[in-house]
């Protein structure tokens, strides 16, 4: 990866409460992320990680032959869907995004099961984007995992048979697979990944 940056909030904040919570808050300020009060608070209590890579800049083909040579085998519904990413949908160059992962319970659903249209609607209510297609690859090209399952929040994506999927993530070796997004109800304690909304520059004049 070329550039890949995620935070323990929740470790940094227990070191030093009084100087880390104060760095937290400066760094949250970003002038480039619409951040909602939610996710703020969550980050700052160590409830989600932010993670800051760039991602893109690859063919379906380079993103498959990539996780072959990391894991050694790649399911054939993960290579078909990263193949109906089609190149229209995949950047040419290589941009930095800002991502969070957050869990279920924490942005609404405690302890009640819920619809992907459920999340996703939750998520735009706390200024969270749907990530682009290649972030479950990318995420896929980890060394290692984050320690948790993640669902990847994006538009689901049609494979051969006509069933529509997302991307998931393990827990441990990041390897990266699909799911259907037509499961009628999903786990609160499974781990969503959105991205964070950028803000809207205006021009002055």
């Amino acid at each position: 990866m070329e550039k890949f940056e995620g935070e323990d909030l929740k470790t940094a904040i227990e070191v030093d409460p009084e100087v880390e919570m104060l760095e937290r808050i400066k760094s949250l300020e970003s002038d480039r992320l619409e951040l909602h009060p939610k996710i703020k608070k969550l980050l700052l209590e160590g409830l989600a990680q932010k993670y800051t890579m760039e991602i893109g800049g690859k063919s379906p083909h380079e993103y498959c032959t990539d996780l072959l040579k990391k894991d050694k085998e790649l399911d054939d519904d993960v290579k078909d869907i990263i193949y109906r990413m089609g190149p229209s949908k995949t950047p040419i160059n290589r941009e930095i995004h800002d991502f969070i992962f957050v869990l279920p319970n924490d942005i609404g659903f405690e302890g009640k099961s819920f619809t992907r249209e459920e999340i996703y609607e939750r998520a735009k209510q706390l200024n969270l984007d749907l990530c682009p297609p290649e972030t479950g690859p990318e995420f896929g090209l980890l060394d290692k995992g984050i320690g948790q399952h993640i669902d990847i929040g994006m538009e689901p994506i049609i494979d051969s048979e006509g069933i529509p999927r997302i991307f998931n993530v393990s827990h441990d070796s990041s390897r990266v697979y699909t799911r259907k997004a037509t499961d009628p109800k999903l786990h609160p304690a499974w781990g969503w990944l959105f991205e964070l909304r950028k803000k809207v520059e205006t021009k002055e004049g």
